[in-house]
C-alpha cells in the first residue's frame, strides 16, 4: 500500500541469467472499483489497507476439517446425519483451488470486498487475474473500520475446531487493532462467507481493551447496560454489557480523550447520553453503534466545577453543577432530541456554606422514583460534607417555581433538609435509592462502617447499624431491586462483601442488623495488592469490578458463593438473600395474628383457605411444595364479614346451578377444611417457617373459626383477648406447659366491655373446675375491673380449690377466704375435715377473736413459724388473719413469686383503693415496667390507678420520665415475676391501644393531651416496624387507615391541639433565606426512614433488660413475635435532641431528661411547619416502596399458580385466581396512587431482575394486551435466553472454578421449566390474537429453554423425563417454524405434565419384577467374564455414562439438521444465535465430556449386547430403545472401543 491508496501486487520472475526480480502484475484501488461493484461513495483520502489472506492458513483450516473427516466415525456419522456437509466441503475446496491467494478490504461503512488472485505463483508463468469473489455490504460496523486501517493477523486455529469437532466448519481468525491499542478478534466462517446467504459472516468473539493507566473512576448508567471508566489522565472508556453471558468481559464501545485529571463525567438518566466536564467546558455526547458523537458544548467561563449530576423530571432531563467559586449552583434544562439538542440555564444561586469550611465530599441523593418519568416526587440534589465535619442534605424548596420560570432564577431556592455532626473523618459516603446512607470513617488506621436511616417524621438521620471492619475499604455501592430490597457491596483488598438488612436479629432483638450474605472473590488475575479497587452495580443486577487497568463483570446468576454464608445451591445472587430480607408469607403465624388483631379476619381466612386448597391439590398430585400463593386481592378489601355472612343465608334461594354452590364453598374456609389442613400441617413442612412457627400455625387454624363465630357477643378488645387466650390454651396443651399470657394480651381484656362473656369463655377453656392456676395464667385478677365480679369469681375458685382432687383440704382455699375476711367459712370447712391431723388445733385457734391485738399477734407468730417450715401459702393466710396485708403481699412476691395473688388479696382485703395495692403498683410494678421498657405494663398500671394522662403518655414518652412517681424502694430487693415476657417497646399493636384510649376519652369528654406530632410518630413507628418484620402490606394498611392524620398541615395540627386562632406559619416556599439555621424534615426531600423509626444509636440502652428473664422467654409464647427477635429499641427523645440548635455527635450517648421532652411551643411549632411542606409526596414515595414489595409478592403468587396450573385447575378457586390477582393489582394501584404506566414500568423492571417472567406474560400490561408490546417481551426473552446459556454452559465447562452439582442442575431445571411454561402462555396469547409467526427473539428463547431443560435432565439422569424430552425434540423444533401453534402447545403440555411415552421396540415391556438383583447380575457377570473382572456397579456406571454420551451425539445431530433448515429459510438472526450460543458450546461440552470418559468406556463394545441388562429400571430401558430407534448407537460404541481405535491407528 502506498500513500495514493493503491494496492500493488508484485510477482517474482527470473531473467535470462536466473536473477530474481519482481514486477508489478496487478493494481487494486479500493475506492475506485467498477460501478457495478462499488456502491459506497467514499470522500476521505486516508490510507486504507488491503489485507492478504495467506493461502497456507486457508489450507490449514480446510485440512483441519479434513482430518476430522478422515476419521471413520466422522465419515459415517456425517453421511447419515448430514449429507449436505460434504457438498459444502467440495464447493469450498473448488473455490480455494481456483483462487490460491485472496485479498480483502474493509470500507469505512463496514463493507467487505474479497478478491481472488489467480495464476500468481503458477508455473509456467502466466498473467495473474484479479477476480472479485464476493462483496458483503456492512459486514462490520462502521466503528470497526478503524481496526482494519492497520496490519492484521489472519490465522487458522485447528485446536478450536477440534474442540468443536462435531459441528465445526472451516474458520479463520482475524486479529486487528486500532490506534489506541485495543485489539479485537473476529471469526471468519468460510462456509458463511462463500457459500451461505446469511448476513453475519464475521463475528467478533474477543475484545482486549484496557486503560493505559490505573482506573480511578467507574460510573454505571442508571437504566442502560453502559459503563464509563476513566484513568483520570488520558481517556474515558465506554463499555457495554450486552447480555451475552457466555463470556465474563465487557464489550468496549468507544473512548473519549481527556487532557486533565479533574475531568468530571456522568450519564444522563434517559438514553445513551453522557456529559464530560473538562477545560471549563461541558461536552454532551451520544453513544451510537460503537461510536460517539459530540452533540452539545457549553462554556462555563470563570466557574470551575467540583460536582455535576443529572435528574429527570416531568419527562425532561436536567443537569446541575456546583462550582467551587462562591459555592454557586447551576441548573440547566437539557433537550436531548435528535436534531434538537440544546441546553438552557434556568437556575444560578449560591449554597449557604459560608461558616462551614471547604467542601470535602459530595453525595448524590437520587431516590428510586428517579427511574420513572411520571413522578411528582421531590428532588434530592446532593449532600455536602465540609471541614466542620458536618453532613448536610440539600433540596429544591420550590420545584414549581424552578420548572415554570421563563427566566433564569437567581434567588436561592435551595433548602437544607438534614444536618448531622460526625465525630470521625469520613472516607466514603454513599446514599442508596431508598435514601439509606452508608459512611466509612477512619480512626487510628481502622475503618468503621455506619449505616444511617432518615427518619420519616423527624429532622434527623440516625445510625441504624455500626461495625468495625478488619480490612481497608476501597469502594462501595448500593443496589435497589424491583422488590424493594437494597444491597450494599463493599470492595476490600481481596474480595467484595455484599450486605443486606436482615428481617430480624437473633443476637440483639432491639437492634437492626446488616449482615454479609455473600462474598465474591476477585478474579485471580486481578487479585493483586495495590491500585484502586472499584465496584458498581448495573441496573440489571450485574456487579462490575475494576482494578488497576482491568474491568470485569460478575453476573448475578452464576457467582462463586461462600459456602460458610450461603448453603443454598448456586443461583440468583439477589434471590439468595430472600430468606433474610423477604416479606413473611401470609400464612406465617406472626402475619396472621397481626391481621386478626387489626380486625382483618377475612384476610386470615382467605390466606388459610388458599393454603388448604393448594396443599390439598399438590399433595394429591405428589408434587413438592416450594412456594405457596397468597390472595393479594383480599388485602385490599374492606372487612365486611357480617354483611357477607348475612347475605349467604339467603344465597341458596337464588342459586342456578350446583357449580355456584361449589364456588361459594370453595371460597369459604370451613371447619372441615380447618380439620383437614391441621392434618396436612402435621404431615408436611411448609416453606419459609420453622417447626415451632408451624405448630403455632396449627393453633391459629384450630381456633380462628370458633373465635370469629363469637364476634357478635364480644367487642373488638374482647375478641382480641379471646383469640390470644385460645392460642395460649392451645400452646399449654400442645407446645409448652409453662406458656403464659403477657401484659399485651391481658390489656385487651382489661379494656373490654364484654368481661362477663370473657369470664365464661375462660371457664369453658379450663375444663370442669376453674382453679387458681388457671385464673392466674389467664390474668383474671389483672383485667377484671369490677371488684364485686372479682370477688364472686374468687369465691368459685376457692370452692374449686377446696374440692380439687377430692381432698377437701381447707388449706387449699385458706388464702382466698382470709382475703375475703370469711373466717366463719374457714371454720366450717375445718369442722368437716375430720381426717386432717391439724383439725383440732385449727378449730381451737380459729375460735378466738382476731380483732384483738393479742390474737393478731398469735396469728403472726404462726405465720412466721410457717415461713420457717416453707409453708408459704399457709403463712400468707395467717398474715391476713393477723391483719398484716403488707407482709402477706411480700410473701406472695418474694417466696411464692405470684404477683397476681398479691394483687388479688389486696383487692379482696381492702378493695381497689387499698393503700397497699397502690403501693404495690407504684413501687413494685412501675419500676419493673420502667427497667424492662414494658409500655403495656406501664399502661395497665396508670389505667388501674385512674391516671388518665399518664395512661396515654405511657404509649409515647420514655418510661424513664415516670421514675419520679416511685415513692419508695420497699420492693427494691425483690426480683421480677416469673411470667414476665421479653419486652417489645416498638410493638406496632400499641397503635391499636392508643386508638382505643383516644376514642374512649373522647366519648367520656376526657382531654387527650397528646400532641399531633406524637401521634404521627407513633403511626410512623408502627409502619416502619411492620416493614422490618417483613409485613409491608400491614404497613400499607396503616398508611391508608391513618392517611387523614398523616396529611394534616401544621395549621390543622395546631388548631386541633390549640383550638384558638393562630397566625399563618412560616413556609419554606415563602423564602429560603430564613432556613439556613433550621433543619428541614427529611420528609420534605422525599428522604424516608427505611429502618426503625426513632431507633436509638446506643446499642446498650434498654437492650439487656433482665438477664434472668431472658432464660424463661423460650417457654413464654408471644403469638405476635413467635421465636422472632424484635427490631431496635425506640428512643423517643431522639427527635428532641435534634431540635436543639447545637449539633450532636452520633457517638454521644447522653440520656435525655424529662425536661427535654417538653420543648417550647415556638420551637415545636417551627419544626412542625417545616416538616409538612412535602409530607404528601413523601408518603406517596413510602407507599410506592411498600407497593413494590406487594407487587412482586403478587407476581410470585401468580407464577406459582401458573407453574402448576394443570394441577390447580381442578379447583374453581384457582380458576379465578389470576383474574382476582389482576384486579388486586389494580386496586393496589389506586391505593398507593401509582399510575398504571408506572406499574407497567415496575413489571418490566422486575422482570429483568428476577424470575417472575411467567407472571409478567399474564398480567402485563395492566391496561392492554401484551402482544401490543411485543418488542418489550422480545427484549425480556433475549435476556432470559442469555441467562439460561450462562447458567448451563458456565456450569458445564467449569470456567467459574465451581463444578456443576446436582443442586445446581436442579435449580437450572426449575428455571427452565418456568420459562417453558412462560413460553406456552405467550404462545396462547399469540394464538388468541391470531398472530401466526414467532419473533426471532422468542424462537431463541424457546431454543435456550428446551435445550437447558434437556441437558440438565441428562446431567441428573432422570430417564423418564429424558425419554419425554428427547422424544419430542424434533417435534418441538419443527413446531417453532409452523404457523399452527396447537402441536407445539400439546408438546409443552405433555412435558409439563410428564406424559407417558410409548416406544415401539417390537418387544413386550418388562416390569420391574423382571429386573435382576445385584447378586444375580454379579453371578452372571462372573460366568461370562473372560478378561477383566468388572463389578455390576462399574458396568452400570459405564452404561449410564454411555447413554449420556449417545444422548449428546443425538442432540447435536438433531440440532445440525435443524440449523440447515433455518439457513434455508434465511433466518440469519436465529441461525447465527443458534450456532454461536447453543450448538457450538454444546459441541465443546460434548467433546470435553467424551475426552474425560473415553478411557472408561474403552471396553463398552464387549458388553454392548447385554447393555440393557445393566439398566436399573424400565424407564432407562425404554430410553435405550428410543435411542436405538433415533440414532446410530452401534456406531458410537464402536468408535469408543479400544480395538477399533487401534485398527485405525495402524
Amino acid at each position: 500500500m502506498c500513500r495514493d491508496n493503491i494496492c500493488r501486487l508484485w510477482a517474482q520472475s527470473n531473467d535470462e541469467n536466473n536473477n530474481y526480480k519482481f514486477y508489478m502484475c496487478k493494481m487494486i484501488e479500493p475506492f475506485c472499483l467498477p460501478p457495478s461493484l462499488n456502491h459506497t461513495p467514499v470522500s476521505e483520502p486516508k490510507i486504507s489497507y488491503v489485507h492478504w489472506i495467506d493461502n497456507r492458513e486457508i489450507h490449514r483450516a480446510i485440512y483441519s476439517d479434513s482430518i476430522i473427516e478422515k476419521n471413520k466415525f466422522q465419515k459415517k456419522w456425517r453421511q447419515r446425519v448430514n449429507g449436505n456437509n460434504n457438498k459444502n466441503q467440495k464447493e469450498l475446496k473448488d473455490i480455494i483451488k481456483d483462487n490460491q491467494d485472496m485479498l480483502f478490504h474493509v470500507s469505512p461503512d463496514g463493507t467487505v470486498i474479497i478478491w481472488g488472485v489467480q495464476n500468481l505463483n503458477t508455473y509456467p508463468l502466466s498473467i495473474p487475474h484479479l477476480v472479485v469473489l464476493i462483496k458483503i455490504p456492512k459486514a462490520f460496523s462502521s466503528s470497526d473500520y478503524n481496526f482494519f486501517r492497520n496490519p492484521v493477523l489472519i490465522y487458522s486455529n485447528p485446536a478450536s475446531q477440534e474442540l468443536n469437532a462435531l459441528c465445526s466448519s472451516p474458520e479463520l481468525m482475524i486479529v486487528a487493532h486500532n490506534s489506541r491499542g485495543i485489539m479485537n478478534c473476529y471469526e471468519m466462517n468460510l462456509y458463511n462467507v462463500f457459500l451461505s446467504s446469511q448476513e453475519i459472516h464475521f463475528r467478533m468473539i474477543y475484545s482486549w481493551a484496557a486503560h493505559q493507566n490505573s482506573i480511578n473512576s467507574l460510573i454505571c448508567h442508571p437504566n442502560l447496560p453502559y459503563i464509563a471508566t476513566s484513568d483520570g489522565k488520558s481517556e474515558i472508556m465506554i463499555w457495554y454489557n450486552n447480555g451475552i453471558q457466555a463470556k465474563k468481559s465487557l464489550d468496549w464501545v468507544t473512548s473519549i480523550n481527556i487532557n486533565e485529571s479533574g475531568a468530571l463525567f456522568e450519564w444522563f438518566t434517559e438514553g445513551p447520553y453522557i456529559y464530560v466536564y473538562q477545560d471549563n467546558k461541558i461536552y454532551i455526547y451520544i453513544i451510537t453503534d460503537r461510536a460517539i458523537q459530540n452533540v452539545l458544548t457549553y462554556e462555563m467561563n470563570d466557574y470551575p466545577i467540583i460536582y455535576m449530576n443529572t435528574f429527570s423530571k416531568q419527562k425532561s432531563s436536567y443537569l446541575y453543577a456546583l462550582s467551587s467559586k462562591s459555592n454557586i449552583l447551576f441548573i440547566w434544562q437539557v433537550h436531548l432530541k435528535e436534531n434538537d439538542f440544546k441546553i438552557d440555564l434556568i437556575y444560578k444561586a449560591g449554597v449557604e456554606l459560608d461558616d462551614c469550611g471547604k467542601i470535602l465530599k459530595i453525595i448524590s441523593l437520587s431516590d428510586f422514583s428517579s427511574a420513572f418519568t411520571y413522578t411528582n416526587i421531590p428532588i434530592g440534589l446532593f449532600g455536602t460534607y465540609t471541614e466542620d465535619q458536618c453532613l448536610r442534605y440539600w433540596h429544591i424548596g420550590d420545584e414549581q417555581a424552578l420548572f415554570d420560570s421563563s427566566e433564569i432564577i437567581t434567588d436561592n431556592l435551595l433548602v437544607k433538609s438534614v444536618e448531622k455532626k460526625l465525630s470521625d473523618p469520613v472516607v466514603f459516603a454513599k446514599n442508596s435509592k431508598l435514601n439509606t446512607l452508608a459512611i466509612v470513617t477512619e480512626v487510628d488506621g481502622t475503618h468503621k462502617l455506619d449505616i444511617f436511616i432518615n427518619d420519616i417524621y423527624n429532622l434527623v438521620i440516625k445510625r441504624q447499624y455500626s461495625i468495625k471492619l478488619n480490612s481497608k475499604v476501597y469502594d462501595m455501592d448500593w443496589y435497589f431491586t424491583s422488590e424493594g430490597q437494597q444491597f450494599l457491596a463493599i470492595a476490600f483488598e481481596k474480595e467484595v462483601h455484599i450486605l443486606c438488612r436482615t428481617r430480624k436479629s437473633e443476637e440483639n432483638p432491639n437492634y437492626v442488623k446488616w449482615e454479609v450474605f455473600s462474598k465474591v472473590q476477585y478474579p485471580k488475575e486481578t487479585n493483586e495488592e495495590g491500585g484502586e479497587k472499584l465496584v458498581k452495580w448495573l441496573e440489571n443486577g450485574t456487579l462490575v469490578y475494576a482494578n488497576k487497568s482491568m474491568i470485569y463483570s460478575i453476573d448475578k446468576w452464576v457467582i462463586p458463593q461462600n459456602l460458610e454464608i450461603v448453603q443454598n445451591p448456586r443461583s440468583n445472587l439477589l434471590l439468595s438473600a430472600n430468606d433474610k430480607t423477604h416479606r413473611l408469607p401470609l400464612y406465617h403465624p406472626q402475619h396472621l395474628i397481626n391481621y386478626i388483631l387489626w380486625g382483618r379476619y377475612n384476610v386470615a381466612k382467605d390466606g388459610l383457605n388458599i393454603l388448604y386448597h393448594y396443599i390439598d391439590l399438590m399433595k394429591k398430585a405428589n408434587r413438592e411444595i416450594i412456594n405457596i400463593p397468597s390472595p393479594l386481592w383480599s388485602l385490599f378489601e374492606e372487612e365486611n364479614e357480617n354483611v357477607a355472612n348475612s347475605s349467604k343465608k339467603y344465597n341458596f334461594l337464588f342459586r342456578t346451578s350446583i357449580e355456584e354452590e361449589n364456588t361459594e364453598d370453595v371460597n369459604t374456609f370451613t371447619n372441615e377444611k380447618a380439620r383437614l389442613l391441621t392434618e396436612y400441617l402435621y404431615q408436611i413442612k411448609l416453606p419459609y417457617i420453622n417447626k415451632h412457627e408451624q405448630m403455632n400455625l396449627v393453633g391459629i387454624v384450630n381456633i380462628l373459626l370458633w373465635t370469629t363465630e363469637q364476634k357478635m357477643q364480644l367487642d373488638e378488645n374482647g375478641m382480641r383477648y379471646l383469640i390470644t387466650m385460645k392460642l395460649f390454651t392451645y400452646s399449654r396443651r400442645f407446645i409448652s406447659q409453662s406458656a403464659q399470657l403477657n401484659f399485651r394480651d391481658i390489656t385487651w381484656a382489661y379494656y373490654s366491655e364484654s368481661q362477663d362473656v370473657l369470664i365464661n369463655f375462660c371457664k369453658m377453656s379450663c375444663g370442669e373446675k376453674f382453679l387458681w392456676k388457671d385464673a392466674r395464667a389467664l390474668g383474671l385478677s389483672l383485667w377484671i375491673r369490677n371488684n364485686n365480679t372479682l370477688r364472686h369469681q374468687i369465691e368459685l375458685i376457692a370452692r374449686n380449690q377446696y374440692m380439687n382432687n377430692g381432698e377437701n383440704n381447707p388449706y387449699n382455699c385458706f388464702i382466698f377466704y382470709m382475703a375475703m375476711k370469711k373466717l366463719k367459712v374457714i371454720v366450717g370447712l375445718w369442722k368437716n375435715a375430720v381426717w386432717h391431723p391439724e383439725r383440732a388445733k385449727m378449730l381451737t385457734f380459729l375460735d378466738h377473736d382476731f380483732t384483738e391485738p393479742r390474737w393478731q399477734k398469735a396469728a403472726l407468730k404462726n405465720a412466721f413459724a410457717l415461713l420457717s417450715k416453707r409453708r408459704f401459702e399457709n403463712a400468707v393466710g395467717f398474715f391476713l388473719l393477723g391483719d398484716r396485708l403488707y407482709d402477706a403481699v411480700n410473701v406472695c412476691i418474694k417466696q411464692l413469686k405470684d404477683i397476681q395473688l398479691a394483687i388479688t388479696i389486696c383487692r379482696l382485703y381492702e378493695g381497689d383503693e387499698s393503700p397497699v395495692l397502690k403501693d404495690l403498683y407504684i413501687n413494685y410494678l412501675l419500676p419493673q415496667a420502667i427497667d424492662n421498657n414494658d409500655r403495656w405494663l406501664a399502661n395497665h398500671i396508670f389505667s388501674f390507678l385512674n391516671d388518665s394522662e399518664s395512661t396515654l403518655e405511657s404509649i409515647f414518652v420514655p418510661l424513664e420520665n415516670f421514675r419520679n412517681k416511685i415513692t419508695s424502694q420497699s420492693y427494691s430487693d425483690l426480683a421480677g415475676f416469673e411470667y414476665y415476657q421479653e419486652t417489645k417497646p416498638e410493638d406496632p399493636i400499641l397503635l391499636i391501644l392508643y386508638q382505643n384510649l383516644k376514642d374512649n376519652y373522647k366519648s367520656l369528654r376526657k382531654p387527650v393531651n397528646i400532641k399531633p406530632f406524637q401521634e404521627k410518630k407513633l403511626i410512623f413507628k408502627a409502619i416502619n416496624t411492620y416493614e422490618i418484620m417483613g409485613c409491608p402490606m400491614l404497613s400499607l394498611d396503616l398508611i391508608n387507615k391513618y392517611s387523614d392524620t398523616l396529611l394534616k398541615t401544621e395549621e390543622e395540627e395546631e388548631k386541633q391541639f390549640h383550638p384558638k386562632e393562630i397566625t399563618k406559619s412560616f413556609s419554606f416556599l415563602s423564602g429560603p433565606s430564613s432556613t439556613s439555621n433550621n433543619n428541614m424534615n427529611s420528609l420534605n426531600s422525599g428522604l424516608l426512614d427505611w429502618g426503625t423509626f426513632g431507633n436509638n444509636t446506643n446499642t446498650n440502652t434498654n437492650t439487656t433488660s433482665n438477664t434472668s428473664n431472658n432464660t424463661s422467654t423460650s417457654n413464654n409464647y408471644d403469638w405476635l413475635f413467635t421465636r422472632t427477635k424484635a427490631s431496635p429499641t425506640l428512643d423517643w427523645s431522639e427527635y428532641d435532641k435534634e431540635k436543639k440548635s447545637t449539633l450532636v455527635s452520633i457517638d454521644e450517648e447522653s440520656s435525655i431528661k424529662s425536661n427535654n421532652v417538653k420543648s417550647s411551643t415556638n420551637t415545636s411549632l417551627s419544626s412542625i411547619n417545616n416538616k409538612n411542606v412535602y409530607i404528601d409526596q413523601s408518603i406517596t414515595l413510602l407507599k410506592w416502596y411498600l407497593g413494590l414489595r406487594a407487587i412482586w409478592d403478587g407476581c410470585n403468587s401468580i407464577a406459582n399458580v401458573l407453574e402448576n396450573e394443570y394441577i390447580l385447575v381442578e379447583s374453581q378457586l384457582f380458576k379465578q385466581f389470576i383474574k382476582k390477582m389482576h384486579n388486586g393489582l389494580k386496586k393496589l394501584s389506586k391505593l398507593i396512587n401509582m399510575p398504571i404506566e408506572i406499574i407497567n414500568c415496575v413489571l418490566i423492571w422486575g422482570c429483568n431482575q428476577d424470575h417472575s417472567t411467567l407472571a409478567f406474560i399474564d398480567i402485563f400490561p395492566m391496561n392492554g394486551k401484551a402482544v401490543d408490546f411485543s418488542d418489550i417481551v422480545d427484549s425480556i426473552f433475549y435476556e432470559k435466553s442469555n441467562t439460561l446459556n450462562r447458567l448451563l454452559f458456565r456450569l458445564s465447562d467449569g470456567s467459574d472454578e465451581f463444578p456443576g452439582s446436582k443442586m445446581n442442575y436442579e435449580y437450572i431445571t426449575q428455571v427452565a421449566k418456568r420459562f417453558l411454561i412462560t413460553l406456552d402462555h405467550w404462545i396462547k396469547q399469540l394464538h388468541k390474537s391470531s398472530i401466526k409467526n414467532f419473533s426471532p427473539k422468542m424462537i431463541q428463547f424457546a431454543h435456550s429453554t428446551y435445550l437447558s431443560l434437556l441437558l440438565t435432565t441428562v446431567h441428573l439422569k432422570d430417564w423418564k423425563k429424558l425419554l419425554l424430552l428427547v422424544y419430542n425434540l424434533k417435534g418441538f423444533l419443527n413446531g417453532l417454524q409452523n404457523e399452527d401453534h396447537r402441536a407445539l402447545h400439546t408438546i409443552i403440555k405433555d412435558i409439563i405434565n410428564g406424559a407417558e411415552v410409548q416406544v415401539n421396540n417390537g418387544e413386550e415391556e418388562e416390569s420391574d419384577d423382571y429386573l435382576l438383583s445385584d447378586d444375580e447380575m454379579e453371578e452372571e457377570l462372573r460366568i461370562g467374564s473372560k478378561s477383566k473382572d468388572y463389578s455390576v456397579k462399574e458396568r452400570r456406571e459405564k452404561t449410564e455414562t454411555l447413554l449420556e454420551l449417545i444422548t449428546y451425539y443425538y442432540i447435536i445431530s438433531s440440532l445440525e439438521k435443524y440449523l440447515l433448515d433455518l439457513e434455508k429459510m434465511n433466518s440469519d438472526e436465529i441461525s447465527n444465535y443458534f450456532y454461536d450460543f447453543l450448538l457450538k458450546p454444546l459441541s465443546h461440552m460434548t467433546y470435553t465430556f467424551e475426552t474425560e470418559v473415553k478411557n472408561k468406556l474403552e471396553d463398552c463394545n464387549t458388553f454392548k449386547d447385554s447393555l440393557k441388562s445393566y439398566m436399573k429400571d424400565k424407564d432407562q430401558k425404554k430410553y435405550w430403545e428410543l435411542l436405538k430407534n433415533l440414532t446410530e448407537t452401534d456406531l458410537i460404541i464402536d468408535k469408543l472401543s479400544t480395538m477399533v481405535t487401534f485398527i485405525e491407528i495402524i
